[in-house]
């Protein structure tokens, strides 16, 4: 454990009445990836020393031709010998890549573990269709969390990355902290000191803290797509420290209407977050992180 616990006990200002405010967090679980989350009263936290990129959901996120805001690569992995290859395994790029190109020829997707697209009978990606924003030319992008009043098998179906502020967490280390789909978050870039709030909407196996969507990006002041080779990415991540700070009590329900969604994001977890202790108890608690 590292020793922001013990310095965060010592306390600073930052209540209205001028009562000072600590952070008397302790810490929840393990450290992941080397990021140590903690617990405050109604808080889930942490500080990630980088912040990545998460553009699931978005209508181009997955295009049939490989020129997506995400590579295909990024949303599935070869199989090979019924396991499936994981990055940082040595030539597990080639590996998925080659996997797409013979599914493409034969029909045949079993050699692919698909995990960010729809799927279908037989593993096979669904292609956006008419009534969707890019009819046969994108697969239809998931997320974790689903917009229960969207019609089942389209896009507007999943969380669009583009439109709504999301973060994302380890699907173990959510559950093990009580933090269910829909949950409200402040999130907290240092540097710039931009406050943004957001909703827990997409899940990951992975061993990562700190990744967000394309608006929860925008919104802490990092245009997060930048031109690869002529072709937009969603590749920029923010390099500088991100607190998130999650509110398991907290729900802001999924909609089709985004603008309310929207709303409801914002307001609760403002409230949230502001009755916990707002930045200056955050900043408290992020020292030494």
């Amino acid at each position: 454990m590292r020793a922001a616990f013990a310095t965060c006990l010592i306390a600073i200002a930052g209540t209205a009445s001028g009562q000072p405010l600590g952070c008397p967090a302790t810490p929840s679980g393990a450290a992941i990836g080397g990021v140590q989350p903690w617990k405050l009263d109604s808080a889930v936290g942490f500080t990630a020393p980088r912040f990545h990129v998460d553009a699931d959901g978005a209508p181009d996120s997955y295009r049939v031709d490989d020129r997506g805001l995400s590579y295909l690569c990024d949303g599935s992995v070869g199989i090979v010998n019924g396991k499936a290859v994981n990055p940082p395994a040595p030539n597990w790029n080639r590996i998925c890549l080659d996997a797409w190109r013979a599914a493409r020829a034969s029909g045949d997707y079993g050699r692919l573990r698909i995990f960010g697209m729809l799927t279908g009978p037989g593993n096979v990606p669904a292609v956006q269709q008419p009534g969707d924003p890019l009819p046969g030319l994108a697969y239809i992008s998931t997320t974790t969390l689903a917009v229960p009043d969207a019609p089942r098998g389209t896009q507007r179906r999943y969380v669009n990355s583009r439109t709504v502020p999301f973060y994302v967490l380890p699907s173990r280390f959510a559950q093990a902290s009580g933090i269910r789909l829909g949950a409200v978050a402040a999130v907290y870039r240092h540097r710039n000191r931009a406050l943004a709030f957001a909703v827990y909407a997409d899940a990951g196996p992975g061993g990562q803290l700190g990744e967000g969507s394309i608006r929860l990006h925008l919104d802490l002041g990092n245009d997060p797509i930048i031109d690869r080779s002529g072709t937009p990415r969603a590749k920029r991540s923010i390099s500088d420290r991100v607190s998130v700070i999650a509110f398991p009590g907290v729900n802001a329900p999924a909609t089709i209407d985004t603008p309310a969604w929207l709303e409801t994001i914002r307001s609760r977890a403002e409230a949230a977050f502001r009755k916990w202790g707002g930045e200056d108890r955050l900043r408290a608690c992020a020292e030494g992180a």
